[in-house]
């Protein structure tokens, strides 16, 4: 059996209480009202991300959209990590990954690190794999335990808005039932209906089962983390995994994203 992982997306979402009021004060003959002033309220879902509701999603599309607009000015760092393993507890696969993306959207640094993998992956523990692209192209270096490799320019041309919107509103269309709670401030959405695709953790897995999804988002719809536990079948097989995914987005306006150095030795193989 060999299975090929690429990149995962789990997340946090910060709400800002607010509301309004009105204290009406007694008149009497002689006096004036005055106007009447602002009282705070205490329903911490006053305020809600585009696209949700109190009583769960009331527009898939236009709450993953609020995540994607929310990115779409700044640069940003998203970091997931992947852990797999088989019914009997034997670990398939545990990886970190952080990806990098420059303001413009015109350069993007991808890092893999395997922590652990089974032998049935062509990649041994603790190599890790930097990508390097620029929206035109591509390149690679793998650093295992006995050598380095280099690939690239390999052409490319982008599938995605690089902030994973268009997973999440799979995750947002598919859910029937899902909790939107507060606690403190934050707000977190809750579902545990698998969708019709499994792109959340790109291990093109197939009979998904013990899937819950828990995200935490901004007032403006930016998931700034979520998590999602599942049980699954490898593709092409007949063989159960369980695992857990997270992404975490971060480092909003504060990311540097610089062409390393290590792209020249690529141009030279």
């Amino acid at each position: 059996m060999r299975v090929q992982i690429t990149g995962v997306l789990v997340v946090s979402v910060l709400l800002v209480l607010a509301g309004c009021g009105d204290v009406v004060p007694r008149e009497s003959a002689s006096s004036v009202s005055p106007t009447p002033a602002p009282v705070p309220t205490d329903d911490p879902l006053a305020t809600l991300p585009p696209g949700l509701a109190e009583d769960g999603i009331a527009d898939p599309i236009a709450l993953a959209a609020a995540h994607d607009a929310a990115l779409s000015e700044s640069a940003f760092t998203e970091v997931a990590t992947l852990s797999v393993q088989f019914a009997n507890g034997t670990v398939l696969v545990d990886r970190t990954r952080v990806r990098r993306v420059g303001e413009a959207r015109d350069r993007w640094l991808v890092t893999r690190t395997y922590d652990s993998v089974h032998r049935s992956f062509d990649i041994a523990p603790g190599t890790r794999v930097d990508g390097w692209y620029n929206r035109t192209h591509s390149f690679q270096r793998v650093r295992g335990p006995n050598r380095t490799t280099y690939s690239g320019p390999v052409p490319r041309v982008p599938t995605d808005s690089l902030t994973g919107a268009h997973r999440l509103s799979g995750v947002y269309m598919a859910a029937t039932a899902p909790t939107v709670d507060t606690e403190d401030g934050t707000v977190t959405l809750r579902t545990t209906t698998a969708p019709p695709s499994d792109d959340l953790t790109e291990m093109r897995l197939s009979d998904l089962s013990d899937w819950t999804f828990t995200a935490s988002l901004t007032t403006d719809g930016r998931v700034r983390q979520y998590r999602v536990a599942f049980v699954g079948v490898l593709a092409d097989t007949d063989v159960t995994v369980t695992g857990v995914a997270t992404v975490r987005f971060g480092g909003l306006g504060e990311t540097t994203v610089a062409r390393p150095a290590w792209v020249d030795d690529a141009r030279e193989t």
